[in-house]
Formats: structure tokens, sequence, C-alpha cells
């Protein structure tokens, strides 16, 4: 019985020191929901270059993995009341504090936007530029 116990912590141990971690896995605390200018979750967005500041604009943030997210962007873009883009790739921030994310969608047949952002906390900052599709 004896030997038993000493295989038996000496599997384990294996076991243990076998274990590794292949890839950083990107932890988000629960950070998807709707993000206003003003609001507990911050929206701090820029359209054209330009400071969005009005209190009606908000985005609705969601990721079901921590890998790819989606967002629903409402009363910001002029002439679009809700844009939604999804199948958006999330990258850890440098610091390792947040997420990143970028990329383009098209919002009609003639114009599509450009935007990159970070979520860290409550606070979700995206750029968006708006630009013409060529043909």
């Amino acid at each position: 019985m004896k030997r038993f116990s000493y295989i038996f912590t000496f599997v384990m141990i294996l076991l243990l020191c076998g274990c590794k971690e292949d890839e950083p896995v990107l932890i988000i605390h629960p950070q998807s929901g709707t993000y206003s200018i003003g609001g507990d979750k911050n929206l701090v967005v820029t359209l054209d270059g330009v400071r969005i500041t009005e209190k009606d604009g908000e985005v609705v943030f969601e990721t079901p993995d921590n890998k790819i997210g989606k967002f629903e962007i409402n009363n910001i873009i002029p002439g679009y009341g809700t844009v939604t883009v999804a199948g958006i790739e999330l990258s850890e921030t440098a610091d390792g504090k947040g997420i990143a994310f970028s990329g383009e969608a098209a919002i009609s047949e003639t114009e599509k936007i450009i935007f990159s952002g970070t979520l860290i906390g409550f606070v979700l900052t995206i750029d968006i530029e708006t630009v013409p599709i060529s043909t």
C-alpha cells in the first residue's frame, strides 16, 4: 500500500508538471453592454476627426467568447440611426489592461466606415471614419 501511495504521488507530480499554457488567454471581465456618452459605461467616440459630445449616442458592445465581438452604433453617424458591425477580431491592448479592435464595414452601397478602438475597464473608445466606397 505504501508503494501505491508513492507511485500515485509521483504520477500526480508528473501530470502537474506536464501542464503548460499553450497560448495566452485574453481575460475580459464582463464588459459587454451599452456604452453611452457620460454614462456609467462611458463612451468616447470620434467621428471623422471630431469628438462627439451629444448625450443621445451609444454603442452596444457584445463579445460571446472574448475573441470575436460585435457592436451596434446608435445615433452617432448622421443619416444612419443604427449601424451593426459583427465579426470583429479582438486582441489584447499593449499594456494588457483591456482589448483592442479595428476594421471596416460597409454601411450603404456607397459608403463604409473604418474604425479602431479600445475597451478598458468601463470605457469604450472608438474612432470612426466614414469614407466613400470606390467603384
